[in-house]
């Protein structure tokens, strides 16, 4: 489809316009850097690894700071960016970099639809040492709109990975995301299961006592709020409060399990190089 047919189709859509704009970013990326430098994580992760239907308004991503500098971080973003906005897709276009620190990078991206709908997404890079290989997975990914565009293979977080890293933040006491709880559910309903040494820190009574205090606190009109404007039309009209106490409750009993002492636990020498990828 030429850019003017996706200008035309997306543009009562930003949610389409912005999707669109994340995966020519991702895809820009992919092709400038090498194999391992920059993995991708977080809720686009989740869309490259499961085709998860949440949508996101960030790409996080993370750049091996051992292996390049800032400097080069910011030449593929910013390449990424130029090559996105240059297919005209947006007007009155506008890019920030809020944040440019040698641990954390980020740009954030505005602009209007032909129909004048604002469309705003955010690029944040963690520059800090890659996680072992065992934390890491390579996937062919298809953009979710524009379905005629070219596939790329992006390096991600592996669902491991992923439900170590949602489980970290799930229980993480200053924070309260209800997506936490979304992604956690499908990536238990895949069967992933966290890398033992990356949750270790979490097996106490204190990280149980947060557990359902947290989930106490996710209440189903915050669900509505934070979850179901994220969600396809069909798919969120689909899911009940009936539902919802129900994902609380597999969530729950999962996590329960991930984080219960197991037996030997203190003389496991088996390790695992996954770090605590951020959420």
């Amino acid at each position: 489809m030429t850019v003017s047919g996706l200008v035309d189709r997306f543009a009562g859509n930003p949610d389409a316009v912005r999707e669109f704009l994340q995966y020519e970013i991702i895809r820009s990326i992919f092709v400038k850097s090498v194999e391992r430098e920059m993995v991708l994580k977080g809720g686009f992760a989740m869309r490259a690894l499961f085709g998860s239907e949440r949508r996101t308004k960030d790409v996080d991503l993370q750049h091996d700071a051992r292996r390049a500098t800032l400097s080069r971080t910011q030449t593929i973003i910013r390449t990424a960016i130029r090559h996105a906005t240059d297919t005209g897709i947006l007007s009155d276009v506008r890019v920030t970099e809020p944040k440019q620190t040698d641990t954390v990078a980020r740009w954030k991206i505005g602009g209007r639809t032909s129909i004048g709908s604002v469309v705003n997404l955010t690029i944040e890079v963690s520059r800090r040492p890659m996680p072992g290989e065992d934390c890491l997975t390579r996937v062919e990914m298809k953009p979710q709109v524009a379905s005629d565009g070219p596939l790329v293979m992006v390096d991600t977080y592996s669902a491991d990975a992923m439900a170590g890293s949602k489980t970290i933040a799930l229980l993480s006491e200053n924070r309260l995301a209800l997506r936490d709880l979304y992604d956690l559910d499908v990536l238990i309903s895949m069967r992933a299961e966290p890398p033992p040494q990356m949750i270790d820190h979490l097996r106490n009574q204190h990280a149980r006592d947060i557990l359902f205090t947290k989930l106490d606190m996710m209440t189903w009109p915050l669900f509505q709020e934070q979850v179901l404007p994220s969600l396809p039309a069909k798919v969120a009209s689909s899911i009940t409060q009936d539902d919802f106490d129900k994902m609380k409750i597999r969530v729950a009993l999962t996590i329960e399990r991930w984080i219960a002492d197991p037996p030997g636990a203190a003389m496991r020498t088996e390790a695992s190089d996954c770090a605590g990828p951020s959420p």
